[in-house]
């Protein structure tokens, strides 16, 4: 059935914003597992020598890795195998996905409360993405659209994790992280150009009866062209770093850390910053204490 554009979330009555009780329980149950895997990698994983928020971080960000390929495939899956549902209401794949989105999401945001790792831009990008994901299930729309956002914006999610997971474990002076880097911002420019591209078919070609999804998709925009942005800068700033370790003869290793990398200017003024920033906390906690 093709959607009724008409129909829209600020339309219905608020007995109809009320899902069904199953769908809260399979969104509690698909939290539940992320809590479940969760404590078994934190039981079992052997990751040492940092900070206990650093450690909770990088789990999470393991188990943020492994949502990003069950999406991955769920999305491959749709666009392969399946005719296209544009402008059709969801169906139960649809519905599952949407429903194990919610739930991972609400696993995240209270991990990442619970462990001391919720900034403010998770909490407004795991707020939005669930009133977002909600208004797909009220309306029983945007399946079609959120297994297309899952194929091409969870393409760079996974090196974006392990980037993360590297500054954690200390290893940002390594080939092995530069790899990463590089790997993660290639594959986010072509995950936007992907997007963009699908975009333009979706708005040209597709009825349409959301609104939570629109407000994300501009503030998606936003995002992409400050963080492609921030990619620019900081590609820049790899060359200055390269030149200086070629002029000094200092050359990174893929894993360990060179202990000369000290000698280098720019490695001397981010431990000044770091040791600053750690210095502040620290006054700013004994004043909270007091």
């Amino acid at each position: 059935m093709d959607i009724d554009t008409s129909r829209t979330l600020f339309s219905l009555p608020v007995n109809q914003l009320i899902l069904p009780l199953s769908t809260y329980i399979q969104i509690l149950a698909y939290s539940i597992t992320g809590f479940v895997i969760f404590h078994l990698v934190d039981r079992y994983s052997n990751i040492q020598g940092v900070t206990s928020r650093k450690r909770y971080d990088s789990i999470n960000r393991y188990i943020s890795s492994f949502y990003a390929y069950i999406v991955l495939i769920l999305g491959s899956y749709d666009y392969f195998f399946r005719s296209t549902q544009c402008s059709k209401y969801n169906d139960s794949l649809y519905t599952n996905c949407i429903t194990f989105s919610i739930g991972y999401f609400i696993y995240d945001f209270i991990v990442s409360y619970k462990y001391g790792i919720l900034c403010g831009v998770r909490t407004l990008h795991h707020t939005i993405v669930i009133l977002s994901e909600y208004e797909c299930l009220v309306l029983n729309s945007g399946g079609f659209l959120i297994t297309r956002w899952a194929l091409y914006l969870e393409i760079a999610n996974p090196q974006l994790q392990y980037r993360f997971i590297l500054q954690n474990l200390g290893k940002t002076h390594t080939k092995h992280y530069l790899f990463w880097e590089m790997f993660y911002f290639a594959s986010y420019i072509l995950s936007r150009i992907l997007y963009i591209n699908f975009a333009i078919y979706f708005h040209s070609n597709c009825k349409n009866d959301l609104t939570f999804m629109m407000i994300a998709e501009a503030l998606l925009l936003l995002q992409s062209l400050y963080l492609i942005y921030y990619m620019y800068k900081t590609t820049r700033s790899r060359l200055r770093e390269y030149k200086e370790r070629k002029s000094k003869g200092i050359s990174y290793y893929w894993f360990e850390i060179n202990p000369r990398v000290h000698e280098l200017h720019y490695v001397q003024k981010k431990k000044e910053h770091a040791d600053l920033k750690k210095l502040n906390q620290k006054e700013k906690n004994e004043e909270q204490q007091q």
